[in-house]
């Protein structure tokens, strides 16, 4: 029972490994350089939200004062979308 509980561990451990280290090899440089100029992006990194949250959260942030191309705002919001 407890070689059971061990394998499944380590099965659980090493597949959320293998999760965050595949998210955190994607190139999210625009997210850095454009939401982390306010403030961390680890901040926007650690959220999970639907599309119609993420516009919301950018349109806000746009008013705030980040200023985004139309391309820029399209990867950033590519990036939100499939990620977080």
């Amino acid at each position: 029972m407890l070689r059971c509980l061990l394998v499944c561990f380590c099965l659980v451990f090493a597949s959320v490994c293998i999760n965050a280290c595949s998210r955190n090899n994607k190139d999210f440089s625009i997210i850095e350089i454009k939401c982390g100029t306010c403030h961390s992006a680890s901040i926007v990194y650690g959220e999970n939200r639907n599309e119609h949250e993420w516009d919301r959260i950018i349109y806000a942030m746009k008013h705030r004062g980040l200023k985004l191309n139309p391309n820029e705002e399209k990867a950033i919001k590519d990036i939100l979308y499939k990620n977080f």
